[in-house]
This record gives C-alpha cells, sequence and structure tokens, in this order.
C-alpha cells in the first residue's frame, strides 16, 4: 500500500511506499489510539450489520441513516487525524474502478443522459455513501489494533449465524411478513430481504470470512469450541445456499 502523510507544519507531503501493517503496529506503540477513531470503528460496524437488518438497506429510512452514519463516521476520523497531528492516505487499487462509476454518473446526469434524472440523482447519493463506507473501512481498519482484528472475525460469524438462524425461524414460523409486520410484493421474502437473492449474495461475502476465522484458530481452541463455530458457519451456509434457490426447501420452491 502506498501512503501519504500530511504534517500540520510542513508545506509539502511526503509519500512512501511501504508495508502499512509493521509500521502501524510500530506507531500504536508509541501512541495510544485516537478516540474518534475507535467510535468511528464502532459507528462503521453497526452501519455495516444494522444496514441488512433495516430490509437490506433498501427504503428510505435506511438509506437516510447510513447517510448520515457516513457523515459522522467521516467527521470523526478526520477529527482523529487533527488529533494525531498529521492526515494519512491509504492507498488501494479499488479507488480507481470505484471512482470511474462515479465520474461517469456524475458525467451523465450533468449531460441530462439519463431519462429519469431523480434515479440517477438519488443512485449517485447512495454511490458516494458507499465509496464513504469503503474509504472509512480502508483507513480505520489499516489503523486497528490487534483487539479490533480478533474482535472481527467472531463479529462476522456471529452474524452471518444470526441471520441464518433468523431466516430458518422465519420459515418455520410460517409467517408472509417481515418481523412479523412488514408485507411484502407477493409475500416473496427471506430473512430481512425482500429478494432472496439478495440474503445469499450477503452470506457468500461473511461466510468466507467466518471460515477462515475457524480456520486460524484450530490450534488455539478446543474441539468443542471448534465445533461450536462450525456449527454456527453450517446455519450460515445452509440459509445462503437456501436463498439463492440452491436447496430443496419447500418455502423456496413454492416462492
Amino acid at each position: 500500500m502506498t501512503s501519504v502523510r500530511i504534517a500540520p507544519n510542513l508545506a509539502v507531503a511526503s509519500v512512501e511506499s511501504i508495508d502499512v501493517a509493521p509500521r502501524r503496529q510500530s506507531e500504536l506503540a508509541a501512541e495510544p489510539d485516537p478516540l474518534a477513531f475507535s467510535v468511528a470503528r464502532v459507528l462503521l460496524v453497526a452501519a455495516l450489520i444494522g444496514a441488512p437488518l433495516a430490509f437490506g438497506g433498501v427504503i428510505t429510512g435506511a438509506w437516510v441513516a447510513l447517510g448520515i452514519v457516513a457523515s459522522l463516521s467521516l467527521i470523526l476520523w478526520a477529527t482523529g487525524s487533527v488529533w494525531q497531528g498529521r492526515l494519512e492516505f491509504v492507498w488501494s487499487p479499488l479507488y480507481i474502478p470505484l471512482a470511474t462509476f462515479l465520474l461517469l454518473g456524475l458525467a451523465q446526469y450533468w449531460g441530462r443522459l439519463p431519462l429519469d434524472r431523480f434515479e440517477t440523482r438519488q443512485a449517485l447519493v447512495l454511490l458516494g455513501a458507499d465509496l464513504s463506507f469503503f474509504f472509512l473501512a480502508v483507513h480505520l481498519l489499516a489503523s486497528a489494533d490487534s483487539r479490533t482484528w480478533r474482535l472481527f472475525g467472531p463479529t462476522v460469524l456471529l452474524f452471518a449465524g444470526s441471520l441464518g438462524l433468523f431466516a430458518i425461524l422465519q420459515i418455520v414460523s410460517g409467517t408472509a411478513q417481515i418481523y412479523g409486520m412488514v408485507d411484502t410484493p407477493g409475500d416473496v421474502h427471506f430473512g430481512p430481504y425482500v429478494n432472496p437473492d439478495h440474503f445469499a449474495g450477503l452470506m457468500e461475502m461473511l461466510i468466507p470470512v467466518a471460515i477462515l476465522y475457524i480456520v486460524g484458530r484450530h490450534r488455539r481452541s478446543s474441539v468443542a469450541a471448534l465445533v461450536s463455530l462450525a456449527v454456527i458457519a453450517t446455519v450460515a451456509l445452509d440459509r445462503a445456499a437456501c436463498g439463492d434457490g440452491h436447496c430443496g426447501c419447500p418455502a423456496r420452491v413454492e416462492r
């Protein structure tokens, strides 16, 4: 990775092409992590967990909440950078395609090319929020300490398992509503998602992280603990396959 540091007492920023992880570990040992960074990480994780629970983040209230959280997290990151007395930019190659899509959308909107400019503007706002979350994830995790990384794996595993269990209970109950109170078009839903395929897509992103966490603990945990973790991952994996239509679940087949 490449990082750019801007010191407040320097007119020119220096560019360094070094490995971020060892450098950050040595710096963290010398100075405490700003409280603003810790709060921003909590907001980031809360948003990433809350968005799927809010019907996959497809309703207006969820969009507004995500935008507010992204803005607050950016402010906290900037505040923490000022508190540290330096602004550090962590480069990722994924910035290139993301920025390309955003610029393409802006060019189309400003050129009045879309047939529905309102929907285009709304999509650009959502894309901007997504870019903010990606930027925050790169920078906040690059400066995270070992304790944060230790909590990342079990958090993803428990979240995936909880979503899988929720989907199972939803099917067993036979309810035609999300959370037992929200109707969906055609009564087609899976877990908190209106579209079962979207649920499967989320689980397919969570499950690899959960499995790698279990594999990484095979020498540090007892057999009983590993079996328990494997059961949680299996529940998530089974619901991902069902949401994607690759199981024989009667409720899924009927839909």
